[in-house]
């Protein structure tokens, strides 16, 4: 079992943890009694009691964990969205578990493509991958939701960001 938590907690299965600690979570809350759990990632079954395992998997995984498994956008401000004529970017944080071809694109919302801002090999690690808010032209876009494609050799992900002038 401990082999099992040390993955979860590592990051190789993000969306499985999350789903283990709300079944544990779940599971404590409605007082029932369970001695086992099985994974979602692994379908390894955990042979601990609830209050055990939710021991085993903070609510935020350590520093050094890295479960930071799914991409994610970093904005410059808590508004979740960007100005481009004042500077503001975007960052596309994608973490490479798997190296391989990564592409990324930005769709307005009429599934139109704006910009590649990445297409290329990458090998295992964190790529930042900034945008800028223009077009492939250099072109400031004009206002309003965007969506990022992100698509690796073992994920695909859509993110949106809002443009605002």
């Amino acid at each position: 079992m401990n082999h099992v938590i040390k993955e979860l907690n590592a990051g190789r299965f993000g969306l499985a943890r999350q789903k283990l600690r709300a079944e544990v979570l779940a599971s404590i809350r409605n007082g029932i009694s369970r001695n086992h759990f099985t994974c979602p990632g692994t379908g390894e079954l955990l042979l601990s009691s609830a209050q055990s395992l939710l021991n085993l998997l903070p609510e935020r995984p350590t520093e050094d964990s890295h479960e930071q498994d799914q991409v994610d956008l970093v904005m410059p401000s808590s508004s979740g969205s960007i100005n481009p004529l004042t500077g503001e970017q975007v960052v596309v944080r994608v973490p490479v578990s798997t190296p391989g071809h990564i592409k990324v694109t930005v769709f307005n919302l009429q599934h139109e493509p704006v910009s590649v801002l990445f297409d290329s090999s990458a090998s295992a690690g964190i790529l930042k991958i900034p945008w800028d808010g223009k077009n492939s032209f250099g072109q400031v876009v004009a206002s309003g939701t965007f969506l990022i494609l992100v698509e690796g050799p073992d994920f695909k992900e859509i993110k949106r960001v809002i443009v605002r002038k």
